[in-house]
């Protein structure tokens, strides 16, 4: 016929045929051929992981291209950059199993507790910053000596912080330490203190410090010395070289006091301000300004120019 050659085979005659059924039962026998050894994976797969374990340790614990090998530190001497280096050495040496010598595992809060409780030669450290690969920068308050504080029982040295750095009284003239520089408080309480002691208030350093830099860069003015009642009083003065004194309050904005004293000092004559014997700024909007050999009770307004006669 003339479509005979396409016509279907029966599927009951094709299933009857050797072929197919030869090829039917292959298929059913067919299983996936395995790894021929199935402990040799495991074997590779422990060898890389002990692979990456000692490389993990190298990189932590044995010196490398992560170990701190630059310490770099600002804000002090010579000197008390190789102290504040041999800190942080011990510091690694004492948490081994930290691997704090190690750049990416080292604390730089644990590092700071450190070295600020060791070291008395700073007042705090500043920031400690890791620099990729292997240095550190370390910043620090450097604590020196600032004021000489004159007492009725004693003399001594007091660090920037306010701790007492050395008693100096009664020692002769060839031992006192080197004391230009240092800002001269002198103080009427007849209280003692000892070597490492907080003496001086943070808020009147403070005070202090300002009233120094205003008088010197804005009145030009030169310090001779500040006085103070007791270290609890707030009324401090300031006495300058050309032999008179200005008070002021130290819960007060002593910049704006100083901006007042500034106006009134600028309404005076040369020869008036060689006469003054006081500038009191302690009471606000108004100041008492008293010259030498004269009575003192009149106040002059802050808006005025023009000052006392005397």
């Amino acid at each position: 016929m003339m479509f005979s050659k396409n016509k279907k085979t029966d599927s009951k005659i094709r299933f009857q045929q050797t072929g197919f059924r030869q090829r039917l039962q292959s298929a059913r026998a067919y299983k996936r051929q395995g790894l021929k050894n199935p402990g040799t994976a495991k074997l590779w797969l422990k060898l890389l992981a002990a692979v990456l374990a000692i490389g993990l340790l190298y990189l932590v614990y044995v010196p490398n291209f992560l170990t701190i090998k630059n310490i770099r530190v600002s804000g002090i001497g010579t000197d008390g950059q190789t102290q504040i280096s041999e800190l942080v050495n011990n510091y690694f040496k004492a948490k081994p199993l930290a691997a704090q010598s190690n750049w990416l595992f080292l604390s730089t809060k644990g590092l700071t507790q450190y070295i600020s409780q060791r070291d008395n030669d700073i007042t705090a450290v500043g920031t400690v910053k890791k620099k990729f690969p292997g240095t550190i920068n370390i910043s620090v308050t450097s604590r020196i000596t600032a004021f000489k504080i004159t007492t009725p029982l004693q003399q001594l040295l007091i660090s920037n912080d306010g701790l007492v750095r050395q008693d100096i009284t009664g020692l002769g003239t060839s031992t006192v330490p080197q004391t230009a520089g240092l800002i001269n408080l002198t103080v009427g309480d007849a209280s003692s203190t000892i070597v490492g002691d907080k003496y001086l208030p943070d808020s009147l350093m403070s005070a202090i410090n300002q009233l120094q830099n205003l008088t010197q860069n804005q009145l030009k003015l030169t310090v001779d010395h500040f006085e103070i009642p007791n270290l609890q009083a707030t009324d401090l003065s300031e006495y300058v070289t050309l032999g008179f004194k200005l008070m002021f309050e130290t819960t007060t904005d002593v910049g704006q006091a100083v901006n007042q004293a500034q106006l009134i000092l600028n309404s005076l004559a040369a020869s008036q301000q060689k006469n003054l014997y006081y500038l009191d700024m302690r009471f606000g909007g108004k100041a008492y300004v008293c010259y030498q050999n004269t009575a003192c009770v009149q106040n002059v307004p802050i808006t005025q120019t023009a000052t006392t006669t005397p």
